[in-house]
This record gives structure tokens, sequence and C-alpha cells, in this order.
């Protein structure tokens, strides 16, 4: 479906399978199997939940085409979508992330990615020149939250993308709380977006 000229309610409403290709019914049921049979020897579409089914598959799809993405991950916490996203970084990579934002994700920052050798460094992202001012040739991303966590504050996403493409870095966006309804971050240039649906 090409979502560019729809809106959103549109997109949600269209978008996935026309109906569950079992049952006939209108919308793809909540599929809580962990495995799937495999006829005439020969494995289908699914395996195993861990690798897919097709209510994962309705999400995920409905997720990038509200992001004008190419793919959606669902994962089982908000936390596990970030610690995904950050698995991009290496070893020796270094990281710069906003000094507000949600507790959980400033202990993996803290906590967990140290432990993989990778550095973060925490400033004030709405202020342009002190990203600029952390970059280091070890940098490989801005982490971004935009209103932050708690303190709600706002920072200029294109001005963050314009520093990044400048220096050949990724952005990382939790975008959480603005939703792609609100705040869609691929079109203003954001290479990753995160999403808690629990919020």
């Amino acid at each position: 479906m090409n979502s560019k000229n729809l809106r959103p309610a549109t997109v949600l409403v269209h978008q996935g399978r026309d109906r569950d290709p079992a049952t006939g019914a209108a919308n793809i049921p909540v599929y809580l199997s962990s495995t799937y049979h495999h006829f005439e020897g020969r494995a289908g579409e699914y395996d195993y939940a861990r690798s897919g089914n097709p209510s994962r598959d309705q999400v995920e799809e409905a997720i990038a085409l509200l992001e004008g993405g190419v793919q959606g991950l669902a994962y089982a916490s908000g936390m596990a979508a970030i610690g995904g996203a950050l698995s991009l970084l290496k070893s020796g990579d270094h990281l710069i992330a906003p000094d507000d934002l949600y507790g959980g994700t400033y202990r993996y920052l803290t906590l967990v990615l140290p432990q993989q050798g990778i550095e973060t460094t925490f400033v004030d992202m709405t202020d342009p020149q002190q990203v600029e001012d952390a970059v280091r040739p070890q940098t490989r991303a801005l982490f971004l939250e935009t209103p932050s966590n708690p303190l709600f504050k706002i920072t200029d996403l294109r001005a963050m993308v314009d520093i990044a493409r400048r220096r050949g870095l990724l952005t990382l966006l939790d975008n959480t709380f603005m939703t792609p309804l609100l705040q869609p971050a691929l079109p203003l240039g954001i290479d990753v977006a995160i999403h808690s649906a629990t919020k």
C-alpha cells in the first residue's frame, strides 16, 4: 500500500491482510501459538513464535507504514526495542544522549553499554552546539528523546539530523510520547524510530 497521501486512520484500517486466511474473519486474531505445523514436510510461512507469527507481522507492518519506513520490528518491551537499536553499536563506539531521558534508558546507557565497551556522553540536546562539541572520532550515533522524560525538554530533530549527516552518525529516536501520528520521525531524517507500545 502506498501510504504517502493517506491519513493515518486510513493506513491503519487498510494495512496488512484483508482477512484471516484460516477463518475469513475481518481481523487477524491474536495468535498465541508458539509453534506451527509443517505441511508435506516443508516449513510454511511460520515456524516458531520467536521468528514470527501473523499477529506480530500485522503490528510490524502497521508501524512501518505509519513511520514511512521499510520494516517495523516488534519487541516484548520498549527497553527491548531500545536494546535492539543500540545493538547497532560495537565495542569502542561512543554514543551521545540527552541529559534528560527515561530512567530505564539512562540505566541501560550507564550500566549495560559500558560492559560492552561503549561509552555515552550526556548533553543538553536543546543546545545543538553541545552536541557538536561532544562528537569525537569514535562517535557512532545520537540517541534522541523528544519530548524528554521526565522534564519534557524539546530537541530540534532537524538540527540533530543535520549534525548527524555532516558527521556520519546514526540517529536513534525514542518517539514514545509523540508517536508517528504527531511526530513522523523518518520523514525528518531519523534513521531508527523506537516506541514503547505500553505508553
